[in-house]
């Protein structure tokens, strides 16, 4: 796949998170959270964020657990990572969301709220056979309240190759949301066997296979991060795409923006005069019709020209509706755990960064 290698290493990673709070008023398949019921005191949390200070030159700083809403003081970890000059996003369920809660948080002023919430899990809101357009409505309600105060919205979902009905009703649904700019999709595994050695699935990290999924729905992968093992094998993905919006509402055209020689120019200029690549970068309409419109004509698609021409004709407004696909670590045939590296969302354990999937493993990472 014709994806650009994100460079990032050591410091010049521009995202952590804090892990703030254990135990959760939720289940999820797949989950790699371990350890008992607890919350760390705001002195514990202070000293995490200079440790991730420390070691990264972070711009953005996600909160997670557990279940970070149960925390009693969650503004206040917000405004800590506020007042550092940072970006604070947040990881949640969705089941203490609402309109109250997200005024609280824009106040003290949290950017970002990534939504997992999807068929399988146990929940109040959510009756066990739901199906995933039922799981993208209660998604796209939680999205809609998030963005009348201010609010990025993110949606996660666990996903599998083996149910790819699944994840086709959720990109689709995913395209019919107005509120909600990104879709994770982190690649089911069973994490509860990587501490014992054992490996509960067959080698291989299903990113070529969802990845071939994506490109056959329009979707061409832009940038990627490689395995701690074989950096030459993607662990993580990016898929870029912009849609434009008529004036009813809904999406008119889609395009997908591969890495042309416009953007590895520029990325190769910044790393030259040393400055740290970008993580996420909220543009103007103008800025986005611009950069679609160099893509094409530098080796992007040149039917991107027809997408920029229209939206411009129609004066249709434009929405970044970016992918990412993620695969957890699997247990090499050696025994070695390969994991993503650079792990963008490390999480503090002992003083250093380790991927938060296992940070509760008992496996030496």
């Amino acid at each position: 796949m014709n994806a650009l290698k994100l460079p990032w290493k050591g410091k010049d990673v521009p995202a952590a998170l804090l892990d703030v709070v254990r135990g959760c008023n939720c289940i999820c398949r797949a989950c790699f959270n371990r350890r008992p019921p607890s919350h760390k005191p705001l002195g514990t949390i202070r000293e995490e964020l200079a440790a991730i200070q420390r070691l990264r030159n972070v711009k953005s700083v996600g909160i997670t657990g557990g279940e970070p809403l149960l925390h009693p003081q969650i503004a206040d970890v917000v405004r800590l990572i506020r007042d550092r000059g940072l970006s604070p996003a947040m990881l949640t369920n969705g089941i203490l969301w609402n309109a109250d809660v997200a005024d609280r948080l824009r106040r003290a002023g949290l950017d970002t709220v990534m939504f997992h919430i999807q068929p399988g899990q146990t929940r109040p809101d959510l009756r066990q056979e739901a199906t995933a357009a039922d799981a993208f409505a209660l998604i796209s309600e939680k999205c809609a309240t998030a963005a009348a105060s201010g609010v990025e919205a993110v949606a996660i979902a666990t996903v599998s190759a083996r149910r790819p009905q699944e994840t086709d009703a959720m990109l689709d649904a995913f395209l019919g949301c107005r509120e909600c700019s990104y879709l994770w999709l982190t690649l089911e595994r069973d994490m509860q066997t990587i501490g014992s050695g054992r490996e509960s699935s067959a080698r291989g990290n299903g990113i070529e296979e969802m990845s071939g999924f994506l490109l056959r729905h329009g979707w061409r992968p832009f940038a990627g991060i490689g395995g701690s093992i074989d950096a030459s094998r993607w662990r993580w993905m990016a898929f870029h795409s912009f849609a434009r919006i008529d004036r009813a509402g809904h999406v008119a055209g889609l395009a997908s923006v591969p890495p042309s020689l416009f953007e590895r120019g520029a990325f190769a200029a910044l790393r030259l005069i040393g400055v740290q690549l970008p993580y996420r970068v909220k543009a103007s309409r103008a800025g986005i019709l611009g950069r679609i419109a160099a893509n094409a004509v530098s080796g992007g698609p040149v039917k991107n020209l027809g997408f920029v021409l229209a939206a411009l004709a129609g004066r249709q407004r434009i929405e970044p509706k970016h992918v990412v696909v993620e695969a957890l670590p699997e247990l090499a045939p050696d025994g070695r755990i390969e994991h993503c590296d650079p792990c963008i969302d490390a999480t503090v354990r002992d003083g250093r960064l380790v991927p938060p999937c296992l940070a509760d493993a008992d496996c030496g990472v």
